[in-house]
C-alpha cells in the first residue's frame, strides 16, 4: 500500500539506483583495464631482459598445455621464473576482452600476445648472438619457428577491483510527467463536537394552522373562579305578570258595640261562592308532583342561551307534548335545555351529573290558595305547608346576558333527563351562595356563611 501511494517516488529512486550501478560497473571495468595494461607493460619489460630463449619457450608450452586440460587457476611463482606468474595474470584478463578499449583490443588473443612476445625475444636473442653477448647459460642455438598454437581457454574471474572515485554530479533532468492520482485515503476519525452556534434571528410568523379536530366532550370541572365586579345597571325590564293572590289579612280588633239600629229590609239572595280557589307551582328537577297534589303536566326546563343578550329572562317549563298553531319558523329568540352546573349537591339516587338536562312538572293544590318560595331555608313558616325543599339556583355571574334570570328552587331529590350528558353550553343553572363581607356588600357573615350554598322550600297555605 505504501509503494502504491508513493509509486512516483519509488520509480525515481529505482531509476537512480540502476543508473548508479551502471556507472559503477563501467568505472570498475575501466580501472581493471588500466591496471592490466600496466601489468602487460611490466611483463614486456621483464621478458626483454630474458637471456635464455629456450627456457622461455618451454615454459610457454607447458602453461598452454595446462590451460587446455584443466580450469585456469593461479600458478604459484617459481624461484627463478617470476615471469610465469606475470604471464598467468595476463591470461586471466581475456574475460574482459570485449570490454577493453580500442588500443587494448588491437593486441588480439592471449596466443597472439605470447607469439608477439616470443618474436620480440627471438629478435633480442639473435641480436645477442650476433653481438656475442649471450651468457654461459645460453649455449644453445635457436631452433626453427614452431607451429601456431591453439587458442587458450578463458581465464578465471579476477578479484574485485577497488571502487572508483565518485563521478561528478550530473545535470538536472527535465520535469517528469504528472503522476497518476493516488488512492483514496482512509476515513479520518470523528472530529470533536463543535461549539454551540449563535442564536438565529426570529423567523417570520407562519401562516395560520388548520383548524384542529374537535376534542372530547367535557373535561374535569375546574375550581370556581372569584366573582367578577358588579355589572352596569341594566335597562328597565318590561312589566311583569300579575302577581299571585295575596295572603288573607289577619282579623281586625273587635270594635265597640254600637247602638241597635232599626231593622232593615230583607235583601235578595246572592249566588253561592267557592269554598277554596287552590294554587299552582313548578317543581324544578322532577317530572312528577308530591303526594296529595295533582300534576297539571310534566316537561323539561328551558331557557335562553347563557351568552345571548336577548330572549327570555325566566326559566320555562315546556311540556313533553307541545301543540303548534302555526308552521312559520325563525331563530330570533331560541330556547335551549337547562344544564346542571356546579357541585353535585343533590340527595337523589342516582344523582344528576354535570351537563345533564333538568326535568320539571307543574303541580296543582286545590286545598290551598297561597304559595311562595322560602329562600335561604328549607323550612316553611308556622301555619304553612312545605310542598318540597331544595336549593336556590340561577345563572352564573360570568354570563354575558344583560338581564339575569330569575331564581328557581330545584328539588333536593332532583332527577336528570336520560341521554342528555353531552356538554352543549346552552341554558345553564348554578347553585346560589352568599358572599360576605365585601366592600360592595353589607350581608353579615353571621348568621350567613361565606360561599355556603343556600337552601329553599316551596310553601303553600
Amino acid at each position: 500500500e505504501l509503494v502504491m501511494e508513493n509509486k512516483d517516488r519509488f520509480f525515481a529512486l529505482f531509476s537512480l539506483s540502476i543508473t548508479a550501478v551502471v556507472f559503477t560497473s563501467i568505472w570498475l571495468n575501466y580501472s581493471e583495464i588500466s591496471y592490466l595494461k600496466g601489468r602487460v607493460t611490466n611483463l614486456e619489460e621483464k621478458l626483454d631482459k630474458c637471456t635464455c630463449l629456450n627456457k622461455v619457450t618451454q615454459l610457454v608450452d607447458q602453461e598452454e598445455m595446462k590451460y587446455k586440460t584443466t580450469k585456469p587457476s593461479p600458478i604459484k611463482p617459481h624461484t627463478n621464473y617470476e615471469e610465469t606468474q606475470l604471464l598467468e595474470e595476463w591470461k586471466e584478463t581475456s574475460r574482459i576482452k570485449r570490454q577493453q578499449p580500442r588500443k587494448v583490443r588491437q593486441l588480439g588473443t592471449i596466443d597472439q600476445i605470447i607469439t608477439l612476445v616470443v618474436q620480440q625475444q627471438l629478435k633480442a636473442a639473435l641480436q645477442c648472438q650476433e653481438n656475442d653477448t649471450i651468457g654461459s647459460e645460453c649455449t644453445l642455438k635457436p631452433g626453427p619457428k614452431g607451429a601456431k598454437g591453439d587458442i587458450g581457454v578463458s581465464g578465471g574471474k579476477g578479484d574485485k577491483g577497488d571502487m572508483g572515485r565518485i563521478g561528478s554530479t550530473g545535470q538536472k533532468g527535465e520535469k517528469g510527467q504528472l503522476g497518476y492520482p493516488g488512492y483514496k485515503g482512509c476515513k479520518g476519525e470523528v472530529g470533536e463536537t463543535g461549539v454551540k452556534g449563535l442564536k438565529g434571528d426570529t423567523g417570520e410568523v407562519g401562516p395560520p394552522g388548520t383548524r384542529g379536530m374537535k376534542g372530547d366532550f367535557g373535561g374535569p370541572k375546574g375550581d370556581m373562579g372569584p366573582p367578577g365586579p358588579p355589572g352596569l345597571q341594566g335597562d328597565r325590564g318590561s312589566p311583569g305578570y300579575p302577581g299571585f293572590k295575596g295572603h288573607k289579612g289577619e282579623k281586625g280588633m273587635l270594635g265597640t258595640k254600637g247602638d241597635i239600629g232599626s231593622k232593615g229590609h230583607k235583601g235578595v239572595q246572592g249566588q253561592k261562592g267557592d269554598t277554596n280557589s287552590g294554587t299552582t307551582y313548578i317543581r324544578w328537577g322532577h317530572d312528577d308532583c308530591p303526594s296529595g297534589t295533582g300534576v297539571a303536566y310534566a316537561g323539561r326546563a328551558a331557557g335562553t342561551k347563557w351568552d345571548s343578550k336577548g330572549g327570555t329572562n325566566e326559566y320555562l317549563c315546556l311540556p313533553n307534548n307541545p301543540r303548534y298553531r302555526t308552521t312559520h319558523t325563525h331563530e330570533y329568540a331560541p330556547l335551549y335545555g337547562v344544564e346542571y352546573r356546579g357541585p353535585i349537591i343533590f340527595s337523589s339516587n342516582p344523582r344528576p351529573q354535570t351537563f345533564e338536562n333538568m326535568p320539571c312538572a307543574v303541580c296543582y293544590v286545590s286545598t290551598r290558595s297561597a304559595m311562595f318560595i322560602q329562600q335561604a331555608s328549607y323550612e316553611c313558616p308556622t301555619g304553612w305547608t312545605r310542598e318540597y325543599e331544595g336549593y336556590l339556583m340561577g345563572e352564573d355571574t360570568f354570563s354575558n346576558r344583560l338581564s339575569p334570570r330569575s331564581t328557581i328552587c330545584v328539588d333536593r331529590y332532583a332527577k336528570a333527563l336520560p341521554g342528555t350528558s353531552r356538554r352543549t353550553k346552552t341554558a345553564i343553572t348554578f347553585p346560589i351562595s352568599v358572599k360576605c363581607p365585601t366592600s360592595v356588600s353589607e350581608l353579615p357573615c353571621s348568621p350567613y356563611i361565606n360561599a355556603r350554598i343556600l337552601s329553599c322550600a316551596v310553601c303553600t297555605r
